[in-house]
């Protein structure tokens, strides 16, 4: 995948910190990518997701959802494509969109390991407000101009 520019990313980061601001609470849950219901959301049924499992909506030409899932750690991981590459996780979608690091994509989206940037963690129960507050501060952090 084409990595992007600290400028690009930073622009992205921002917009997901707008739509999140907007999205009500009970769409928004940190510890899942997306829902089993989440692919229906191209048609707007609008299930609960993580900030990465909102990026389809958000950035639509880009990312797209992949119902394929497997199954790590005891739990379901969902799928995301983005050009050729259709199984990637919520952490390269983090590489890809936001131009991070696999260290920083993976800490910024995991709940509860924010603080290796020196940023208020989040926890399981974060609403989409907290995760936008998070977005801009790690902006303003480390992707400033």
């Amino acid at each position: 995948m084409k990595q992007v520019s600290k400028a690009i990313g930073r622009k992205r980061m921002l917009k997901m910190a707008d739509f999140l601001d907007k999205l009500p609470s009970e769409k928004f849950d940190f510890t899942i990518a997306y829902g089993k219901e989440t692919p229906s959301l191209i048609k707007g049924c609008g299930s609960a997701g993580c900030i990465i499992g909102w990026t389809p909506r958000v950035f639509p030409r880009l990312v797209k959802y992949n119902p394929i899932a497997t199954w790590q750690l005891h739990r379901v991981d969902p799928y995301f494509k983005i050009g050729d590459e259709s199984k990637l996780s919520y952490r390269e979608v983090g590489e890809a969109v936001f131009g991070l690091s696999a260290d920083h994509a993976f800490n910024l989206f995991t709940p509860g390991t924010q603080c290796y940037f020196y940023l208020k963690n989040l926890d399981h129960d974060a609403t989409p407000k907290q995760a936008a507050k998070l977005l801009r501060s790690y902006v303003k952090k480390y992707m400033s101009e």
